[in-house]
């Protein structure tokens, strides 16, 4: 089944179709790579890897253009062209043609924080208090269907569909993010949760927002590049070329916040997923706020 989703896209996110096709795009040359140095050839290298570059663009119009055939998506040929000659971005826009984001559907809760606040503040959160009937160690079983271990391998073959998340899910509580493909848990949005049993059911104190270690990240780097980055800039290098120094401190911490704003790019909605896998899989209800 795995094997069988490189070829055949029916059934995978967005996400994963974009992981796979960069698996077609870049995988002849990476094959490429491991042949030159682990089995000995008296041939170019450069004509190995022009010709393993030229097949990697040509298998991946080839799969996008059957899979898009298959599927009925409109102008195969153009989808199969821009995914081969148009990396990631093509890779990205065929996901989301190939498969219809459905979080329009989904009602924003309130108090939800601004789409500027998601995206450059790192102390923004929204709290939720759910109920439910199941208990926490029925809620932690449900979620642990649903999650997938920091450190399990499965992360690399289990279908996101199946595993949506992935975390830390305990009876006392929860701390989990949703899964994207190629892309680390760090900096994402994160829902964490307490169990807590009254009068035959169970509360659970919902915070959705960046972690607690995800801020301090963002802090340390912000405080390294005021205390040591800019009077090091400042202070002029010698035989460094005129506004080296001060060049170099732009672009490291333009680098991170391009980094910064590039996953909280792939993590703007999880806010959402998160709030409506929670309570649909544990059967949950929001409490009315007093007043």
């Amino acid at each position: 089944m795995f094997l069988r989703s490189f070829v055949d896209f029916e059934g995978l996110t967005a996400d994963e179709i974009l992981a796979r096709l960069f698996a077609w795009w870049f995988g002849p040359g990476f094959l490429a790579l491991f042949v030159r140095f682990f089995v000995p050839t008296s041939g170019s290298y450069l004509d190995v890897s022009s010709a393993a570059t030229t097949a990697g663009i040509l298998l991946t119009g080839l799969v996008v253009f059957r899979d898009s055939q298959r599927a009925g998506v409109a102008k195969p040929w153009l989808w199969a062209v821009a995914t081969a000659l148009v990396p990631l971005i093509g890779w990205w826009a065929y996901g989301r043609v190939r498969v219809p984001d459905v979080l329009s559907a989904i009602a924003e809760y309130p108090g939800r924080p601004s789409a500027l606040a998601r995206y450059v503040n790192p102390f923004w959160q929204a709290r939720l208090d759910l109920l439910t009937r199941l208990s926490p160690e029925q809620c932690a079983e449900r979620l642990n269907a649903l999650n997938l271990n920091w450190m399990s391998p499965r992360q690399w073959f289990s279908s996101q569909r199946e595993r949506p998340v992935r975390g830390s899910v305990s009876p006392s509580g929860f701390s989990v993010r949703w899964r994207h493909s190629m892309s680390r848990p760090g900096m994402l949005t994160e829902a964490s949760a307490r169990f807590e049993t009254r009068d035959g059911v169970t509360a659970i104190h919902l915070r959705l927002g960046e972690s607690m270690g995800d801020r301090v990240l963002v802090l340390l780097w912000l405080a390294i590049a005021l205390l040591v980055g800019v009077p090091l800039a400042l202070r002029p290098s010698p035989g460094a070329p005129v506004s080296f120094d001060q060049l170099w401190i732009v672009g490291w911490v333009g680098l991170f916040v391009l980094l910064y704003l590039l996953i909280r790019a792939i993590s703007r909605d999880d806010d959402l997923r998160l709030r409506r896998l929670i309570i649909e899989a544990l059967e949950a209800e929001e409490m009315t706020p007093p007043g």
